[in-house]
């Protein structure tokens, strides 16, 4: 049997989902004040965020460099647990209310003159069939898409052509 102190119990419980899902928009966009424009919360309340989970785990889980900031190791091996755990809270949200509507986010990089003269028709159609799914699209050059697919932070990215 597993025995948890009082204080490793209150320790435990300090951390919130909120936190989790800020620290992962705070890493795909790498500057508290587009975090918060995403989040919908104040500047300030993304730093305490922020400093709670450092409080939490000890440690420094990024390098404020002025305005942009940058993953620190501790950080780096954070994001790969809040991804899973971010996942598995949306999965647990689908199985326990028996949702068969598709829900959740879905994220798509595309070279820009795509996202202007392609993709407008496409994810409007989407979102008509499937209102549960918030989508987050996020332009961006072919080098940058291509690491963020080998990295794992998207599935696939299309960057336009004709297949000549």
């Amino acid at each position: 049997m597993i025995s948890i102190d009082e204080t490793d119990w209150m320790v435990w419980r300090a951390m919130e989902l909120k936190q989790l899902q800020t620290f992962k928009i705070l890493t795909e966009e790498l500057n508290f004040t587009r975090t918060a424009a995403r989040t919908n919360y104040a500047q300030s309340s993304v730093t305490a965020q922020i400093q709670a989970l450092e409080e939490e785990f000890g440690v420094k889980l990024f390098e404020r460099l002025g305005k942009r900031v940058r993953l620190t190791d501790a950080g780096e091996r954070l994001v790969r647990f809040t991804d899973d755990i971010l996942r598995m809270t949306e999965e647990a949200h689908v199985a326990v209310r028996g949702d068969t509507e598709p829900s959740g986010t879905l994220t798509i990089s595309a070279v820009e003159s795509l996202c202007t003269y392609r993709l407008s028709p496409v994810l409007a159609a989407f979102r008509s069939r499937h209102p549960n799914v918030q989508i987050i699209l996020r332009t961006g050059i072919c080098a940058t898409m291509r690491r963020e697919v080998l990295s794992g932070e998207v599935l696939g990215v299309h960057v336009g052509g004709t297949g000549r």
